[in-house]
């Protein structure tokens, strides 16, 4: 039992010591870039300089007590402030926010950030390792970058976006354990937290949680024609729809009180889906995809490169080459099965 607990312990040191050498590393490169509090350069750019720094602000008069973190006269003559927090400030770690004074609100953020960075790296490390039992420095290696993809540090502008990237690996191996054990305490644990962080990503995590339960149960094989896995399969499925309504409750205390801040607040542009749909078009592949990305289909392959990423052409795709060279051996792999190599490139 003790050798049990040490070897849990040992594990979990571990996954800690990843986390602090990818934090340590992205302090490094504050350092060697002159970027603030090393410099006078700042990846405070865009909204979070001119926007998010006062939301901060305002967050830390709600927990000093002198301000309502239902109500603010702040926006135009007084508004539902709700929808701000549920956006920008629903992560638990921006409350560390407290322990500074308004002058170095920036350099709490910035702490925050590095936080995140080291629960991505952390969480994706624990993920890979225990979802395809690879070795934990191998796991880690790829875990960096997903942790230093150009996704990740093009958004270290918006922080509030970051929470996703460290609970995608709780709700990826909780739908795991749903489509192998019907267990979705994971999943539900993640999704839960996703939607209290943030709604906004929270609901593109619902759409990856979708497309990779399919995944996971097409690589289990567990979609037959006999009758005991048809049964099995609609078990799986009720078991997936139950978590996600689980999640749905738990988080309902933020989700609820957002939805009626947005409509009391008169936002949108009164554009209605059959509205988008209609500018459209469906007449070819292309036209689709040209309809719905202004990306060109060579910038779409550039974006595989490092350093490549352009605001606006280019998408963050580049997520390592280490991880994307597995990829490409993946496809030619012998030891895979045509059924899960194409399950995997039309997902």
């Amino acid at each position: 039992m003790k050798e049990k607990i040490a070897n849990r312990n040992l594990y979990f040191g571990k996954l800690v010591l990843a986390g602090l050498i990818s934090g340590l590393f992205l302090t490094l490169l504050l350092m060697m870039f002159h970027i603030y509090p090393f410099g006078t350069q700042s990846f405070l750019t865009e909204d979070l300089k001119y926007q998010y720094i006062d939301f901060f602000n305002w967050f830390k008069r709600v927990l000093n007590g002198s301000e309502s973190i239902f109500y603010s006269p702040s926006q135009a003559l007084g508004n539902n402030a709700w929808g701000i927090y549920s956006y920008y400030l629903g992560s638990p770690l921006n409350l560390l926010v407290f322990f500074f004074d308004y002058r170095h609100i920036s350099l709490c953020i910035e702490i925050i950030v590095i936080l995140k960075i080291c629960l991505i790296q952390s969480l994706w490390t624990w993920y890979i390792n225990r979802r395809f039992c690879l070795s934990l420095s191998f796991s880690f290696l790829i875990a960096m970058g997903i942790t230093f993809g150009s996704w990740t540090m093009t958004n270290l502008r918006n922080p509030m976006w970051l929470d996703s990237l460290y609970i995608l690996p709780l709700i990826s191996y909780g739908i795991h354990k749903i489509v192998v054990d019907r267990k979705m305490v994971y999943y539900i644990i993640g999704t839960s937290l996703n939607i209290i962080c943030c709604w906004y990503t929270a609901y593109m995590c619902v759409l990856y949680s979708l497309v990779l339960f399919v995944v996971e149960f097409v690589l289990q094989q567990t979609i037959v024609d006999s009758e005991s896995n048809k049964f099995l399969f609609i078990k799986t499925v009720a078991v997936f729809t139950l978590a996600n309504l689980i999640s749905l409750l738990l988080s309902i205390w933020t989700l609820l009180p957002t939805v009626i801040a947005m409509l009391s607040s008169g936002g949108g542009d009164g554009t209605s889906f059959a509205d988008s749909l209609s500018g459209i078009d469906f007449s070819s592949i292309s036209s689709l995809i040209s309809s719905i990305t202004t990306t060109d289909i060579l910038k779409f392959f550039e974006s595989f490169l490092p350093g490549s990423w352009d605001i606006n052409i280019t998408p963050q795709l580049y997520c390592g080459l280490l991880l994307e060279l597995n990829y490409v051996v993946f496809l030619f792999s012998k030891n895979l099965s045509f059924k899960n190599k194409a399950t995997l490139i039309l997902f």
